[in-house]
């Protein structure tokens, strides 16, 4: 029996453990929804720096911003780099043609859009559709049309055309970093050549995750813009402005009027470095960055089903269009495999198999031990009072008995001598049947009785 009772208790201690530690399971599994939601699109022109007027600033016609040293002969004391990127970049009006969601175009689309700079691309321009699409149509996605300024194609070693666009696919919540690497973005990049039709079919993903002390994680209900890139990005500018005490619109989640704009080459020199850091050195400057992964992340998977190259001596646009062709969502999703029901239904097993109990038994059981240990406990409590008010209780008798020994003296002509005015004798013993009490009140009777004569 002694051997059952340790090993059902080594099972209450597996149970606990794993009620306190759940393990996790995974769930994947399909629905239908009523309306998809769409991704958010940035586009970046390349090349992003109209490189012909960098002369104007002190620097070399078709350099690149990435070499090391580039502003050591700009004319800083002319020129701001706030001023040299405006100049240099190109506007959206340069690079958007038209863009239309849902069946709506331009300033009727229900989108908005919004620009950022970035050393490697330029200005790029981020999408983001304000409502959801229930149309599963290339109608009811998003259509672009880009322009570019290209005369002749012209390819890099990969055979890729120098003239197009950077397209990234991603979460509303998610943004472009400015590391080469994008891990913490999930990003999915498309490049778009100049002079291309491109037609893209999206399928939409959903992943949810467990919230635990080991894989901490941020609940979207509590923080609904909440995503780890744009925190590491964030918290990665600060490190850099810290490092500068200056900024530049490069480092474009702070805010302009924290620090002063970089004046001198040695402050937009460091601040490039930094910016250009390899993933590594990244890594490093952000250990101490607080940035837990989110609870929930969607992933949009853009697929080609279509790719035209168009005749660049005519038409110099480009067209890109992307859309759902059905309401299907695919999740994956943890949940907890344990939780109080389990524990009560392995506990009863327990109980049963090597006790012989059932849980309501059980619970008996433990009422009773619990009703013991409280009537024990108050019982010991109960005792040293009881001696206490015992004790009390005596000591005021005696001094009561004392106090009724005294005898009420006469003089030799039977008057009553005077008692203290601090002893009232009457109170003292109208609580007794004694003689003394008798005769006082005998006393009093024919006190009164002489005096009406």
């Amino acid at each position: 029996m002694e051997l059952d009772f340790y090993i059902f208790y080594a099972k209450v201690g597996q149970c606990v453990h794993r009620l306190i530690v759940p393990p996790i399971t995974t769930y994947y599994g399909f629905r239908l929804n009523d309306s998809m939601r769409y991704p958010s699109v940035t586009i970046c022109r390349r090349p992003g720096f109209n490189t012909d007027i960098f002369p104007n600033y002190g620097l070399r016609r078709g350099q690149s911003l990435l070499n090391q040293n580039v502003f050591r002969n700009f004319y800083f004391d002319n020129f701001t780099i706030k001023e040299f990127l405006e100049d240099t970049t190109y506007d959206f009006d340069d690079v958007v043609n038209s863009y239309a969601f849902n069946g709506m175009g331009m300033h009727l689309a229900a989108a908005e859009w919004t620009l950022f700079h970035t050393i490697s691309y330029g200005k790029c321009f981020s999408f983001t559709p304000r409502e959801t699409s229930s149309t599963y149509s290339i109608s009811g996605g998003w259509i672009f049309s880009l322009k570019h300024d290209v005369i002749e194609r012209f390819v890099d070693s990969y055979g890729v055309s120098q003239y197009g666009f950077h397209v990234y696919v991603h979460d509303p919540n998610e943004i472009l970093t400015s590391g080469l690497e994008q891990d913490d973005s999930f990003l999915e990049y498309i490049y778009i050549e100049a002079s291309e039709d491109i037609r893209l079919q999206l399928r939409y993903q959903e992943f949810l995750r467990v919230n635990t002390n080991e894989n901490p994680c941020i609940d979207p209900g509590d923080q609904p813009t909440y995503s780890r890139s744009r925190c590491l990005e964030e918290c990665y500018f600060h490190q850099i402005a810290n490092s500068t005490n200056c900024t530049l619109p490069w480092l474009w989640l702070l805010p302009e009027e924290t620090l002063p704009q970089c004046s001198n080459v040695d402050q937009v020199t460091l601040l490039a470095s930094l910016l250009l850091m390899n993933f590594s050195n990244r890594e490093t400057l952000m250990a101490n960055c607080s940035c837990p992964k989110s609870c929930h992340v969607t992933i949009y998977t853009p697929s080609i089903i279509s790719r035209t190259k168009l005749n660049e001596n005519q038409d110099t646009r480009s067209f890109i269009a992307m859309h759902y062709a059905n309401n299907l969502v695919t999740e994956m999703k943890e949940l907890v495999g344990y939780n109080v029901t389990a524990f009560i239904a392995d506990i009863g097993g327990s109980l049963g198999f090597l006790l012989g109990l059932s849980v309501v038994g059980f619970i008996r059981v433990i009422e009773r031990i619990v009703c013991s240990i409280i009537k024990t406990y108050y019982q010991k409590k109960k005792k040293p009072d009881e001696e206490q008010r015992s004790e009390t209780q005596s000591s005021s008798s005696s001094s009561t008995s004392s106090k009724s020994t005294k005898i009420l003296h006469t003089n030799s002509f039977g008057k009553r001598k005077p008692l203290p005015d601090n002893i009232n004798l009457y109170e003292n013993l109208q609580d007794f049947e004694s003689d003394d009490f008798k005769y006082y009140q005998k006393t009093l009777i024919a006190e009164s009785s002489n005096s009406r004569y």
